[in-house]
């Protein structure tokens, strides 16, 4: 209750350092916020999440060791599937950026969930300042204001540094990088240079080690942004050649560090990385694991994600006009902009200024929106590339309803605007509070299957060094992360035990109500009774 409490005053906090223009430190309230909420919702999970985390958790455990040999069972006793992302040995499932970065705060740290969730923590957090940038800077330090606070109390993005949500720790390193990633591409097309287009690609390439090709619609995003910036009106044609040139060159060298993992994975782990790359495609055309939909799904989990008022503001800012508003120069370029190309070149800038701005952020949620509708397989975080468009998008529709600005001129009472705006806030806290439920239990297991863990614990502290296979786990997974042994759900039979190999220790748990101690003992097989 100590973190909410906190976090509730730092909502007041902010509010009051906004309302006197000291934008600085009210940013540093609006991230203590969200570092609060944040931190309550790891510290509410004491175990592994059911989900996705635990299988994250365990291979960046066993890359500790070995980085470049993602696996999930590293030592399996039993023969595996390779096609079985849940029980196979070398693990494909997701790109190694974010379980790197997982491996090496446990190492730095000790194997425990705090240290796993860590990463995801900063990178939560980091992004409300990203976001702040991203807004100052497209916009103004109002709207970046704006933006931060939508971040902060994004349940989406409390949630995730916890594992509550499937992709947990990967989706959240991801939308980081790909923020970074778009604000790059957009700071690239309205000047380009060589210096900014390295900035967009390695974000990018960032964002591709930790989600795949997914991340690759930014290319085409900021192509649009840059044609509309550079490639409209007459003489425009030798004005493009140079930013086009610099994108084809960053685009190549994207890929080439895409291709480098995937000949990787394909020369030391070839059957994996053919099913995998195969996989992968079939997302498109059939529905895997009962991930099946109708076309209007993401439009709800959108809804639910960044709130219904998403829809409005994000077709607001289709036709907002940006070049016309009292900090135009914001809006285009930023509080540090210098000259554009075309006027370096001694060339006339005819276009408008705020065209290929909107034309970039309509490309950046269209796109993704338009791909995961038309795909076969539909998930709730497939919409998460959007998410620092709708945030920016909300941002500029609460600061144009506060300022009174385009369609909300013919409210003329400054109060009732205000005041509006406000109920809104509290709204989108309450909506928030309802979604992650800080009170609530946690999502976690019960503590019931912990006891194993502490007796195998128990058991290896007396055995060092052993060689231990444990059988009959009812979390075998997460069995593995806390002791490193390995485990399985189900006690063999016969022709199995004949099969493993010598030299191993090999536990059965017995749990309450099963009778496990008469045959296993022929077999050299110690039994452990589950308290």
């Amino acid at each position: 209750m100590l973190l909410l409490s906190l976090a509730a005053l730092l909502v007041v906090v902010a509010g009051a350092l906004a309302f006197s223009g000291r934008t600085g430190l009210a940013l540093v309230a609006v991230v203590g916020l969200g570092f609060c909420l944040r931190l309550h919702t790891v510290a509410a999970e004491p175990f592994l999440q059911p989900w996705d985390e635990r299988y994250h958790a365990l291979v960046a455990r066993n890359m500790m060791a070995q980085p470049l040999v993602p696996m999930l069972y590293a030592d399996p006793a039993l023969p595996y599937d390779y096609r079985d992302w849940t029980f196979n040995q070398y693990w494909l499932h997701k790109p190694p950026l974010a379980l790197w970065i997982m491996a090496g705060s446990m190492q730095l740290f000790g194997v425990n969930l705090f240290a796993l969730r860590l990463p995801s923590l900063l990178f939560s957090t980091a992004l409300i300042a990203v976001m702040f940038g991203f807004g100052r800077w497209l916009v103004s330090a109002r709207v970046g204001l704006w933006t931060a606070f939508l971040v902060s109390i994004s349940g989406i993005m409390v949630e995730l540094p916890a594992g509550r949500i499937a992709t947990d720790h990967v989706d959240m390193a991801f939308v980081f990088f790909l923020a970074l990633a778009g604000w790059a591409g957009l700071a690239f097309a309205r000047q380009p240079a060589w210096y900014r287009a390295a900035g967009f690609a390695l974000a990018l390439c960032l964002a591709v080690y930790t989600k795949w090709l997914t991340a690759l619609f930014l290319l085409p995003v900021v192509a649009v942004a840059v044609f509309f910036r550079w490639g409209q009106g007459q003489h425009r044609a030798k004005v493009l050649r140079l930013p086009a040139l610099q994108l084809a060159l960053l685009s190549a060298a994207v890929l080439a560090a895409a291709w480098f993992w995937q000949q990787y994975t394909q020369k030391h782990f070839p059957l994996e990385a053919v099913w995998e790359s195969a996989y992968n495609f079939r997302h498109l055309v059939e529905p895997l694991e009962g991930h099946k939909h109708d076309w209007v799904y993401h439009f709800s989990r959108m809804e639910q994600m960044f709130g219904w008022w998403c829809f409005p503001a994000l077709l607001w800012l289709l036709f907002r006009s940006w070049h016309k508003d009292s900090y135009a120069r914001t809006a285009v370029a930023g509080p540090a902009a210098a000259e554009d190309l075309a006027k370096q070149r001694g060339q006339p800038d005819r276009t408008p200024s705020g065209r290929w701005i909107r034309a970039g952020l309509a490309a950046w949620w269209m796109l993704p929106l338009l791909v995961f509708t038309l795909a076969a397989t539909k998930m709730r975080l497939y919409m998460l590339p959007i998410a620092p468009v709708c945030w920016l998008a909300v941002a500029v529709l609460l600061d144009d309803l506060w300022q009174g600005r385009g369609v909300f001129q013919p409210i003329r009472s400054a109060l009732f605007r205000k005041a509006l705006t406000l109920a809104f806030l509290g709204w989108a806290l309450l909506d928030m509070a309802h979604e992650v439920g800080f009170l609530k239990e946690s999502y976690g297991q019960p503590a019931d299957w912990m006891t194993e863990v502490d007796l195998v614990h128990a058991y290896l502290n007396h055995s060092p060094g052993a060689l231990t296979v444990v059988f009959n786990a009812r979390r075998p997974i997460e069995l593995m992360f806390h002791t490193g042994v390995t485990a399985y759900d189900w006690v063999p039979q016969d022709s199995v035990w004949d099969a493993l190999e010598p030299g191993r220790t090999n536990l059965v748990l017995n749990h309450a109500g099963e009778n496990l101690h008469a045959w296993p003992q022929l077999r050299g097989v110690t039994v452990l009774d589950v308290p």
